[in-house]
């Protein structure tokens, strides 16, 4: 056994040094925008590729694709189909930027300072990366170059891979068809190859057939029925998609439908693509202040609960620099937490009586990214704009901006409680959203997957409550005091959730959610350490106002 381990090994190193004597690689030439890229983007007023420049002559080449509608899935009789492949149609409203090749060595390290590759060379697709590696990467890109770098939906990745084909791969159905357009186990040698070498397809992408697995955006899931348009991919789970195959798969796991994916880590076969967010590849940095919609007057509730007790309806916090944030009266009252059985997107959200027992104030708007870096000097957002909500914040982070902005006002600044979340979200109502119980009264109200573009918005754009919140319905995912666990039964009073466990509650679902993920009582969860593109938080004042 020693001896075949180290026969293996040798043969590893023999292959390594044979592709690191090769010379330079044959890319062939680039070829020129095909006439549907090229027709697109004279109309739309858009470049057909651009390029970003990554320091020390490095750079990053992107195509143009362009919107449209395409068949998702493979048909039943597909050679090596898997159950995962239901055929549906999606439409990709927008057109996008997609990175000509997979990420290569000399790219990631560039922006990462770091080659995590089993396999060297530095046109060679970066290989043994992480799904969180990988978004590391987009957001140091993003900073670097002021674009909004991210990685490809699921459908945005197989409606670029296809480029207009049904065929098994975008070169055809046969497996020899493979051949002339990616590296894969028959024709690799065990090994990735210089990206580009193969044949490119009709929009000029190169490798989306082998060579690396490609990371997408979406957690791993079934495909939701019916037609979708710009999806996002299942709201949570355990695993992060996988597309494309790679050097040492079958011709199966490389066709344009194929769907792998990881729980954790990664593997030698594991890399990346990128795309650039929004249709003219500009950063979504709003020109001047945002569209704040006008602040209604405190609610009749409200008003009263003010008078009685000698309160102001809202208040603010002088956060330095003329920032702001602004908090609204809630006042105390009993509902019903959770959601009946019957309702669109029940999840772990079993009905029970609650009483808030104090009123309390909260942020009006989620935090946005003017005052986060006006507390903490530091601003993580991937999606730039000092009226945009921060996000790429994990628990500890928005716990850690509370305790600055409580050192600097002499108030107790804290993050809600889950109950104190759902509470003033729903101000009376019983319904899915606080706008009504249909997909489409949710327009209105909030950024999710359907209307945000691929990204948070200026907050206060969509319309409030009836106490005058906004935003509690997408554009971030906003943290919680609680730690997660399925609700007690009973009635109670001021819950604070479990005293310990492993994920922190997360409400109100983001720019890339479903309907269903924004309800007003749905629950999310995750590890506090984690920093997510759709991370955010609003915070309140505790003790009595």
């Amino acid at each position: 056994m020693l001896f075949m381990r180290t026969l293996f090994k040798l043969t590893v190193l023999l292959f390594l040094f044979v592709a690191s004597c090769a010379g330079p690689s044959a890319r062939p030439p680039t070829p020129p925008p095909s006439a549907e890229v090229a027709a697109y983007a004279k109309e739309h007023g858009l470049d057909a590729t651009v390029s970003l420049d990554l320091g020390g002559g490095v750079t990053m080449e992107f195509v143009l694709i362009p919107a449209g509608k395409f068949i998702m899935g493979s048909p039943e009789t597909e050679k090596d189909r898997l159950d995962n492949e239901t055929q549906h149609e999606v439409t990709i409203s927008k057109p996008f930027y997609m990175g000509r090749y997979e990420v290569t060595h000399e790219q990631y390290e560039a922006v990462r300072g770091k080659k995590p590759s089993a396999f060297k060379g530095a046109k060679n697709p970066v290989d043994s990366v992480p799904w969180e590696g990988a978004q590391e990467f987009c957001k140091k890109l993003s900073a670097k170059t002021g674009k909004t770098v991210q990685l490809p939906t699921e459908a945005q990745w197989e409606y670029a891979c296809r480029a207009g084909t049904k065929t098994r791969f975008y070169s055809g159905d046969a497996e020899g068809d493979l051949d002339r357009v990616a590296w894969y186990g028959a024709n690799s040698k065990g090994l990735t190859h210089p990206v580009g070498q193969k044949g490119a397809n009709a929009w000029g992408l190169y490798d989306m057939h082998g060579n690396v697995w490609e990371w997408c955006q979406d957690w791993y899931g079934e495909y939701a029925a019916g037609a979708a348009t710009d999806p996002q991919g299942a709201a949570s789970g355990p695993a992060r998609v996988l597309r494309g195959g790679s050097w040492n798969g079958g011709p199966g796991g490389c066709r344009s439908a194929c769907r792998s994916y990881i729980t954790l880590g990664w593997t030698y076969t594991s890399g990346s693509r990128v795309v650039l967010a929004g249709s003219s590849a500009k950063p979504p940095v709003p020109a001047g202040p945002s569209a704040v919609q006008s602040i209604p007057p405190p609610s009749a509730d409200v008003a009263a609960c003010a008078k009685e007790r000698g309160l102001e309806p809202a208040m603010s916090l002088d956060l330095g620099k003329g920032v702001k944030l602004e908090l609204v009266l809630i006042p105390a009252g009993k509902f019903l937490m959770g959601s009946p059985e019957p309702e669109k997107g029940f999840t772990r959200e079993t009905q029970h009586e609650v009483t808030i027992s104090k009123p309390f104030y909260m942020g009006r708007y989620e935090v946005t990214q003017e005052q986060y870096e006006a507390i903490t000097g530091t601003n993580p957002s991937q999606f730039k704009g000092a009226k945009n909500p921060v996000e790429s914040v994990s628990w500890e982070d928005a716990q850690e901006f509370g305790k600055k902005l409580s050192a600097k006002t002499g108030k107790t600044v804290q993050l809600p409680t889950e109950a104190q979340w759902e509470y003033p979200c729903r101000a009376g109502t019983t319904t899915r959203f606080y706008s009504g119980d249909a997909d489409g009264d949710l327009d209105g109200v909030g950024w999710y997957g359907s209307n945000s573009g691929g990204t948070t918005h200026p907050v206060g754009e969509k319309k409030p409550n009836t106490w005058g919140l906004y935003d509690m319905h997408g554009n971030v995912c906003e943290w919680c005091a609680d730690w997660y666990k399925e609700y007690e039964a009973g009635a109670v009073t001021d819950p604070t959730g479990p005293a310990t466990g492993a994920f922190r509650v997360l409400r109100g679902g983001g720019y890339n959610n479903y309907p269903w993920f924004c309800i007003s009582a749905h629950r999310a969860c995750h590890r506090p350490d984690v920093r997510d593109f759709v991370s955010g938080f609003r915070v309140i004042l505790a003790g009595p106002p």
